[in-house]
């Protein structure tokens, strides 16, 4: 076996380096780095939350993305939070909905009138 099929046997890659007339090869080092295929899932789960808050789904919606989607005033969103009519997510003063949980809680209490 010559010496460039010892390189490719072992899966190395390998350079060409032109000199003059003569090629000299030289092994190129891979080195692995343990990290990389965690790197790679950390990547693809990123991408996947990517594609799945673009999507719409599971986004937290303002009060006034709310009243637009159900073509209420804003003023109604913020009374039915008030009255503890809608589901709804707060941060400090920010209120956020989830326009699934807000239609459910809808669809339920017309169903069964108090």
């Amino acid at each position: 076996m010559s010496n460039e099929d010892n390189l490719r046997h072992c899966g190395k890659p390998r350079e060409r380096q032109f000199i003059g007339n003569a090629a000299k090869v030289t092994e190129q080092t891979e080195t692995f780095n343990p990290f990389d295929l965690l790197i790679e899932q950390i990547r693809t789960v990123v991408r996947e939350e990517i594609g799945a808050a673009s999507s719409g789904r599971g986004n937290l919606l303002t009060a006034e993305e709310l009243a637009d989607a159900l073509q209420v005033h804003k003023a109604t969103v913020y009374e039915w939070v008030k009255s503890g009519t809608i589901p709804y997510y707060q941060a400090g003063r920010f209120v956020r909905f989830k326009l699934h949980e807000v239609l459910d809680s809808q669809r339920k209490r017309s169903e069964n009138p108090a």
